[in-house]
């Protein structure tokens, strides 16, 4: 039977939600991964330091302490310089960005201009925290809002030569060519689901021209939907060959969403996230073996984010098996990513 040892990763892009929602599914991550990044767009946001604390507590008394959550504040068009200085003081390292209506959470207090936002840019340079990104244009057609959007990346990148940036969850080749050709300064994050996932397991059958016209989503195949959407199979052979090309720049973030069934199936417009969590890392493993590089593995997972953030590696390994087992269809009333689908490794 194949095995492989890794360093113990970390992910560096995660959604716990709150309440029984995080008790049900924090675990998932916290037995795995030794750190990572918990997003804010929960309810209630995370906007403040004094917000991350109380949220820090809240997700310690699930994952105890051999687990690391690494705090974010969402950047609204209300924060100040002072605020990002009080979340510095409270230790948090990553800024997080959603502009105006492209996820979840972000209609109602996602941002609307980053040019007037440059003050608070400056101040998170200044204490070298990060600004990580949802990388799409508001009102751009969903397969194209990605790249509509590196424009803005590539501003950023020059205007703020010594502020830490992150492209979270990359779906384009345009995307992949931009951050490889912006300054050391830049780095981003790739998932499992879009390493695995085209727009064909999204839309089916339909046309590259029905979707991008297309009115309402209740033909998507609902557990497949994420944001940014999963885009063609030559995005998908982008990301893959960035994740595992051994580049720094390009480390993993799950963008594990997890959300009710009922929320992941209601139509017309069902929530976009995948709750990969249980299966991310063997998803990994499934990747870069067919592409006969799973040697590269353990920089994607376990080094290269912990560098671009100044962190430690973490200690202690993870072991995962070459064998296969069916994904459960839901756990706790939360529809899994690729539920009922058999899958080639698990975590010993």
């Amino acid at each position: 039977m194949e095995t492989l040892t890794l360093r113990r990763p970390s992910d560096f892009h995660v959604h716990f939600r709150r309440g029984q929602i995080l008790v049900d599914v924090a675990p998932e991550t916290s037995k795995v991964f030794g750190r990572a990044t918990i997003e804010p767009n929960c309810v209630p946001e995370i906007l403040t330091g004094p917000d991350w604390i109380a949220y820090r507590q809240e997700i310690q008394n699930v994952c105890g302490t051999n687990f690391e959550p690494l705090g974010t504040i969402k950047i609204t068009d209300t924060t100040t310089p002072d605020m990002i200085d009080e979340a510095a003081d409270c230790g948090i390292m990553v800024t997080k960005w959603y502009p105006k209506g492209v996820t979840t959470g972000a209609d109602m207090t996602g941002i609307t201009s980053f040019r007037r936002l440059y003050p608070v840019l400056k101040r998170i340079e200044e204490r070298n925290m990060i600004a990580s990104l949802h990388g799409e244009r508001p009102g751009a057609n969903m397969l194209q809002a990605e790249i509509a959007f590196l424009p803005t990346l590539e501003r950023l990148a020059y205007d703020f030569p010594n502020l830490r940036i992150i492209m979270e969850h990359l779906s384009t080749a345009k995307a992949v060519e931009m951050v490889k050709s912006l300054p050391v300064n830049v780095a981003a994050t790739i998932t499992a689901h879009h390493l695995w996932l085209t727009m064909n397991d999204v839309f089916g059958a339909l046309t590259l021209e029905q979707i991008e016209n297309i009115d309402a989503v209740s033909v998507l195949y609902p557990h497949n939907f994420c944001k940014p959407v999963a885009n063609s199979s030559t995005d998908r052979f982008a990301l893959i060959s960035a994740a595992a090309s051994g580049n720094p720049k390009f480390f993993f973030g799950s963008d594990s969403a997890p959300h009710l069934l009922g929320m992941k199936t209601i139509q017309p417009r069902p929530k976009a996230g995948v709750f990969s969590a249980p299966i991310a890392l063997p998803i990994l493993a499934q990747v870069f073996s067919l592409v006969h590089l799973l040697e590269r593995l353990e920089d994607f997972v376990s080094k290269f984010g912990a560098e671009f953030y100044g962190l430690p590696l973490n200690p202690g390994a993870i072991k995962l098996v070459r064998e296969p087992w069916q994904v459960p269809l839901e756990q706790n009333g939360i529809g899994l990513w690729l539920g009922g689908r058999t899958i080639n490794w698990r975590v010993a």
